[in-house]
């Protein structure tokens, strides 16, 4: 698991571009199951801990719904994990 950070907001798929800066895609993070080869990107608002535990919580689902797999650990250099 990993994030990325964009410089150049993106849209969201249901704005429509009319959304403001401040409410487009400023990065996300980036899982990649080892044992079956698989990568899944979820673009994120923030950057913050609330929406990178979201972000994980919709990629186990994914992960369960396409292989019926359930993820046993996570290695990652970021401490989102940790924060309160």
């Amino acid at each position: 698991m990993d994030q990325y950070i964009s410089k150049t907001p993106g849209r969201l798929p249901t704005g429509f571009g009319r959304e403001g800066p401040y409410n487009r895609h400023h990065g996300g993070t980036i899982f990649n199951d080892a044992a079956l080869g698989l990568i899944h990107v979820e673009n994120q608002v923030s950057m913050g801990a609330g929406e990178t535990i979201a972000s994980k919580l919709r990629f186990e689902q994914w992960l369960y719904d396409l292989a019926m797999v359930e993820v046993l650990h996570y290695r990652s250099n970021n401490g989102v994990f940790t924060a309160e």
